[in-house]
């Protein structure tokens, strides 16, 4: 076998070896870019998935928050009111609604939020402790008019006055979450 056979040999088996090897390296890394990307825009498509339900959660839960506060605070304007026209209030949220609608905040609903639900908490109890204050002290038999029942009197409208504000921001904090996460979506 001479020389140039054994180059004509190698050349021929070398080229396609060295072919293939190169063509094989080459697919081999634009898969496994293909492969990152393709992760990127899966991890992408599930991080958007999973704030569209936290978004619809929170939603739901917001919905909830704002539909008890308001049936509350229908009671609370009902409930001895400056011109007393002898209307019962309605019922107040049961525990069930109140306990779901908690929870749900609780889990879904952002830090500023939960705050300020304490403090609508916190006044709403504050207004019916100062109710009951006001209605013993009738029950007692004070007379219509003293000083103390008027000063009960004033406090229980403080706290109403209160929880009108509580609402009101409840409400509005809700609203520009809302319509935050609407934007961002």
């Amino acid at each position: 076998m001479s020389e140039s056979t054994i180059v004509a040999i190698v050349v021929g088996v070398g080229v396609p070896i060295a072919t293939f090897v190169f063509t094989y390296l080459t697919n081999r890394q634009s898969a496994d870019r293909e492969a990152a990307r393709d992760e990127r825009k899966m991890g992408h498509e599930r991080r958007l998935a999973h704030e569209s339900r936290i978004h619809g959660w929170r939603s739901e839960a917001y919905r909830d928050l704002l539909r008890v506060l308001q049936r509350t605070r229908v009671v609370i304007e009902m409930t001895m009111p400056v011109l007393d026209e002898g209307q019962k209030p309605p019922d107040p949220p049961t525990d069930a609604e109140q306990d779901a609608m908690e929870a749900a905040v609780a889990a879904y609903g952002s830090a500023d939020v939960r705050e300020r639900l304490e403090a609508v908490r916190r006044t709403r109890n504050e207004f019916f402790y100062g109710v009951h204050d006001y209605r013993r002290a009738q029950a007692q038999g004070e007379r219509p008019g003293a000083k103390d029942q008027i000063e009960l009197y004033r406090q229980v409208e403080d706290k109403r006055r209160q929880y009108r504000a509580e609402h009101e921001a409840i409400r509005a904090a809700v609203a520009a979450e809302l319509q935050e996460l609407r934007a961002d979506s």
